[in-house]
């Protein structure tokens, strides 16, 4: 491979690591972790242009490999003047909610980490761990099932209190280690470990791009393994802390954010997975434009069927909480204060506002995106 390309005394270096087939063409990975979708008559043009070092104007021939090079390949930043500060295009790739994001880790201390990890996401090991741990978990759901009501979830003595942000601190941690970990087994390479907010809510990302490179299989086993990693910090605690009612109580609320970060409904683990699954990059957005155009498959009315019931279910939680749980916790809270009951009551009180004002944004986001891919339709066929 030729890292370097002279075209009119001007010498252009290839910033190409890595190309790897995809499912719906080929995809071509730079030194600065940028991916890019080309179609297989386009690797082929990119392909001798890395097997050369010089194109000449002059030559009519060579006349379509100048062009592609000029106006596909430089604007992009897969070729640039040698010596000359690369502008980085932007991308093309939504970025989603995540509007503020910092980095935690490095990709350099994520690394050794993801590496020390990588054997738990061997099959011969994965499996015996993960049955073993469903099993301690529906042991203890079945055991401590009569222990945990509503109520309880609402009220946290301090060290109850320290005790869930510690878990939860730990669990996020891991859990994007998971990711880190099954992406580094399966590609040798992960990037950065970081925090920032989607939709007002603080989260924990990893920068596991290089699944682009892998078969949707792969994929989904990636996005899969920070639950795996879930499932076993929790197995662990309940060994660890047994039927405590501060343990049982952080142990479900964990439980719950798990199952929830599968559920896919809006932009998490549970949708990326599915969508791994699927094929597809976008799958509601994929369901909708078939519906509306009458090209709808029995998997397509499945996820708008699955949908619209999230978005009742949705309403309805919003509904019930805003008559009735809502008032009667905050008119609770009043009572309580300045305790510190009362002051943790109306902080939960208020975090499940917030979640619900989450749920009421993801719902009103599907429906504006089935109608804006409706009159999208409709334009296209006016035309």
């Amino acid at each position: 491979m030729q890292a370097r390309l002279w075209l009119s005394g001007q010498c252009f270096e290839c910033s190409v690591e890595r190309i790897a087939p995809a499912a719906d063409g080929w995809v071509v990975k730079t030194r600065a972790r940028r991916y890019f979708r080309f179609d297989a008559a386009s690797v082929a043009l990119l392909r001798k242009l890395m097997g050369i070092n010089a194109l000449d104007r002059d030559d009519p021939a060579q006349a379509s490999d100048i062009g592609f090079l000029q106006k596909r390949l430089i604007p992009l930043g897969i070729y640039a003047l040698q010596g000359a500060q690369a502008a980085v295009p932007k991308s093309h790739a939504s970025s989603g909610a995540m509007h503020w994001h910092r980095q935690l880790l490095a990709a350099r201390h994520v690394r050794p980490l993801a590496a020390a990890l990588a054997p738990l996401f061997s099959p011969w090991l994965l499996a015996p761990l993960m049955a073993l741990c469903l099993w301690i978990h529906a042991s203890y759901v079945l055991n401590t099932a009569g222990q945990i009501g509503y109520h309880d979830l609402l009220t946290y003595s301090p060290n109850e209190l320290l005790l869930l942000a510690s878990v939860a601190i730990v669990r996020g941690l891991l859990h994007e280690f998971g990711h880190a970990a099954a992406c580094w087994r399966l590609t040798r390479s992960v990037g950065a470990i970081g925090y920032g907010v989607f939709i007002g809510t603080p989260v924990l990302y990893c920068d596991v791009s290089d699944i682009h490179l892998l078969p949707r299989r792969s994929k989904a086993i990636v996005g899969l393994a920070g639950t795996a990693m879930d499932i076993v910090l929790l197995a662990l605690f309940v060994v660890i802390g047994g039927t405590d009612a501060s343990v049982v109580k952080v142990y479900w609320l964990s439980m719950a954010a798990v199952l929830l970060n599968l559920v896919p409904f809006y932009r998490n683990d549970g949708y990326w997975v599915m969508n791994d699954l699927a094929g597809t990059s976008d799958l509601l957005k994929e369901s909708l434009q078939a519906c509306w155009s009458g090209t709808a498959r029995t998997r397509d009315w499945l996820m708008l069927g699955f949908t619209a019931l999230c978005v009742i279910g949705v309403l309805l939680l919003a509904i019930a909480f805003a008559l009735q749980f809502g008032p009667e916790q905050l008119a609770e809270a009043a009572v309580l204060l300045p305790s510190f009951a009362g002051v943790v009551l109306a902080l939960v009180t208020t975090l499940q506002y917030a979640a619900l004002g989450f749920g009421a944004f993801a719902a009103a986001k599907t429906v504006s995106s089935g109608v804006q891919t409706r009159l999208n339709a409709s334009r296209s066929v006016s035309v």
